[in-house]
């Protein structure tokens, strides 16, 4: 499962108003599960590349 970019706001608010957690704590569950998502459904080396790429970016 991806999360399509243009409800990443809405599960954001779901995620918010569903646990009662800050603003930060629910980007950070939603990015944490966008990435560990496209981490599963990586079909080839340069897909799982890009991810990589992509938490590294968010990391450093």
């Amino acid at each position: 499962m991806k999360i399509d970019p243009a409800i990443y706001p809405t599960r954001i608010k779901h995620l918010r108003d569903r646990e009662g957690i800050g603003l930060n704590e629910a980007k950070r569950r939603v990015d944490r599960e966008y990435l560990l998502n496209a981490i599963d459904n990586a079909s080839s080396f340069y897909e799982l590349r890009g991810v990589v790429r992509t938490i590294a970016e968010r990391v450093l």
